[in-house]
């Protein structure tokens, strides 16, 4: 089950709800049409980053035209929802908020019925953007479930079309009947009515985050910058994942006080190989006090008629009861240990603590036992002691339920030497690492290392990253601890590396805006007026007439990343190499993989210079039956020299005359995959003997190259 978390730190808004599921994912595009389908007019939606408290966030914004308010009743608004093509889930949420915030202020009021209620402040048009915005958003982004965590209220005086009211307002208090809250002494509001009700209409459980399987984070700022906390609300979007297995079982039971005891064992032998889980007996005390015992057993539905003939059969049972249980039970595997008495089978189980349970097979200890005429408590805890001591465990603990039929590894180092090693890197010096391996923990000096591949795709893109920092390449290393980030929300280093380039690339840009502006005040000896764009379709029609006649080409959002349509002869993307079906990977250094084709069109256009610097994305296509393979190496048979560098596969060479060269290849090429597979931590060996297997008559190469296309003014 998907759910959101709302984490209500720093309290709850409307327009921070919709900020959160922004920074989540949510598109504004997708935020606008829906909106638009309600038919209202005289606003538009502003989504900006910002940071409150040293984290970043999304600050969403309605502005409105400056209209007088609307005083709506809650008739006025269901009915403006039922008259839209909004969906149906998303009517029915929008509703319900405005129904609970309407049973509010009702009784806040005096009010004897909901509907009799008028709204002022929540009539506007902001709000009910705000609201149906929730609802839209919930929707779109699959949502199931809303949890939340206790609110945090603050005190103060507050104005509002009834005149000065106390904060928390008794509206929200109200809507809050049954959270836990808490009220701090921070002068500001931090819930306001609009935030209680998404709250009280959506929120199934308020308490602790849930287990969860996280997917994304979004952080939805505030207006107001309070010194105390970040005035944030945060939400947690991910799948509930259970703590434990579950299952359904039959147990079956009977009470029998005139069998032979000695014919027990024999019985629940019987019972064991006809399928059930389990049986055995509990001792009881029946009618006229007569000792007895209560024979149950355990199985599964396939296997109940078998065990109840077992029953019936072997001992004078007459009747049984039978049910249906629900049973939890832990994830366990099997795997082998060597020990000084051969090897032993263990099973292993995972808690929702992540402590591990180790159980050796009690038949194979006791044929060890005798078979080497020791103690069975020696042979037992030998098993026990291997287990713990073995790596496969250190792979348990990292979550890696690789067991030793199926060998696994979280790391991969390759020396200078050619020596590759798997295992866990478990501690990395300035100068060293010390990787435990099968075969025990070995060092290697850094300066020995050739490559070194982390099994955890954030941990390697971090690494690139910090080199890119470290030599000042700012735009390529934000890019990289951006790319860190959406593969893993959690990673402190990945934050950390963004919040300090983010901060440091905001600060260069705007001292150079203000230095241009400057400028140009003083050659024009005018004040500066930025124009008011167009929104929605108009705006996407008018910047593609002008990219076409800037560059040359049209755009198309295809697979998720902008692609040539068309393009015209002789034009500045044509001259710079750019043809038709090329991807546009990234323009300056930022990835456009996650862009609507309204903010690439502004990435390709606002820039001040006339050059522009894209990273485009080719699938090339080179045929190998023209070439003889006479050495085992990519130049000889395609026609390129590979090379491992810091960003990934590279072409390092082209031969004039080679199948690549006439395919297009060129020196520098970044190659991203080969016959549709990514090279993406792939060592160059690999890579090569990738290319040297294929079979078919053309290797197909995707590759990316940073292209200078010059504007025409």
């Amino acid at each position: 089950m998907k759910i959101a978390y709302f984490d209500c730190f720093s309290g709850i808004s409307g327009d921070m709800t919709l900020g959160a599921f922004l920074d989540a994912g949510l598109k504004l595009g997708t935020l606008s049409r829906e909106l638009a389908k309600l038919k209202l007019k005289g606003y538009r939606l502003r989504a900006a980053k910002v940071t409150r408290g040293g984290i970043s966030g999304t600050k969403f914004d309605c502005v409105t035209d400056n209209a007088p308010h609307a005083h709506r009743s809650l008739k006025d608004i269901t009915s403006l929802i039922d008259r839209s093509s909004l969906g149906g889930r998303v009517k029915d949420t929008a509703k319900k908020i405005f129904q609970a915030i309407a049973a509010a202020e009702a009784k806040v009021h005096g009010k004897e019925r909901a509907r009799d209620i008028i709204f002022h402040e929540l009539g506007d048009t902001d709000s009910i953007v705000d609201i149906v915005g929730t609802a839209i958003a919930v929707d779109k982004l699959g949502i199931d479930a809303v949890y939340s965590s206790k609110v945090n209220m603050g005190r103060t005086i507050v104005a509002s079309r009834h005149g000065n009211i106390p904060a928390p307002s008794p509206a929200s208090l109200e809507l809050l009947k049954g959270f836990p809250v808490s009220v701090s002494d921070i002068e500001a509001e931090l819930v306001t009515p609009t935030g209680a009700g998404i709250l009280k209409a959506l929120s199934k459980n308020s308490g602790p985050i849930p287990q969860l399987e996280i997917a994304g984070i979004g952080y939805g700022a505030g207006s107001k910058e309070i010194s105390e906390r970040p005035n944030m609300l945060r939400v947690l979007i991910g799948e509930i994942k259970p703590a434990f297995k579950e299952d359904n079982v039959y147990v079956i039971e009977t009470n029998i006080d005139d069998m032979n005891p000695q014919h027990v064992g024999y019985v629940i032998e019987k019972l064991l190989g006809a399928g059930a889980v389990d049986a055995y007996i509990t001792n009881i005390q029946m009618k006229k006090a007569r000792p007895a015992f209560k024979l149950t057993a355990i199985a599964d539905a396939t296997k109940l008629q078998k065990a109840a003939s077992v029953i019936f059969s072997e001992t004078p049972a007459i009747g049984l009861r039978f049910y249906e249980a629900n049973r939890m039970k832990l994830d366990r595997k099997s795997a082998k240990v060597k020990t000084a008495y051969g090897e032993l089978k263990v099973k292993v189980s995972k808690g929702p603590d992540s402590l591990l349970t180790v159980s050796p097979e009690h038949d194979e200890c006791v044929k060890a036992a005798r078979e080497k005429n020791v103690p069975l408590r020696k042979v037992y805890e030998a098993a026990k002691l291997a287990a713990r001591a073995s790596l496969l465990l250190a792979f348990l603990l990292l979550g890696l339920w690789s067991m030793a039929y199926r060998p696994a590894y979280a790391d991969v180092v390759v020396t200078n030497g050619g020596e590759e090693l798997k295992g866990i890197v478990v501690e990395d010096y300035n100068d060293r690492i010390v990787i435990s391996t099968i075969s025990g923990e070995k060092t290697i000096m850094k300066s020995d290392i050739k490559e070194l591949y982390y099994d955890e795709e954030e941990e390697n893109l971090i690494k690139l990253a910090d080199q890119a920092k470290e030599k000042r390449d700012y735009i390529r290393a934000l890019t990289y601890y951006d790319m860190a980030f959406r593969k893993n929300p959690n990673s402190k280093a990945a934050k950390d590396g963004l919040v300090f380039l983010e901060g440091y690339l905001f600060r260069k840009e705007q001292a150079q805006k203000e230095d241009d502006i400057r400028k140009r005040d003083e050659l024009e000896n005018r004040n500066v007026t930025i124009p008011t764009q167009p929104t929605g379709e108009e705006e996407i029609s008018e910047k593609t007439a002008a990219l076409r006649k800037v560059l040359g080409i049209t755009l198309d959002i295809v697979n998720g990343f902008p692609q040539v349509v068309t393009i015209q002869s002789h034009s500045p993307a044509s001259e710079a190499g750019v043809l038709k079906g090329d991807k546009i990977a990234a323009i300056w250094a930022r990835l456009t993989g996650y862009m609507e084709l309204r903010e690439v069109l502004n990435a390709l256009l606002d820039k001040p210079s006339l050059e522009l610097k894209c990273t485009i994305e080719r699938t090339i296509e080179v045929p190998l039956k023209h070439y003889i393979l006479i050495a085992p190496g990519t130049k000889e048979l395609i026609g390129i020299v590979l090379s491992m560098e810091f960003n990934g596969l590279t072409v390092a060479s082209v031969v004039e005359g080679s199948p690549a060269y006439d395919a297009g290849l060129k020196k520098g090429d970044l190659v991203t995959a080969i016959n549709g597979k990514s090279t993406r931590y792939t060592p160059l060996k690999k890579a090569i003997d990738a290319i040297r297997s294929v079979k078919e008559d053309t290797v197909t190469l995707t590759v990316r190259r940073e292209t200078l296309i010059w504007r025409r003014d």
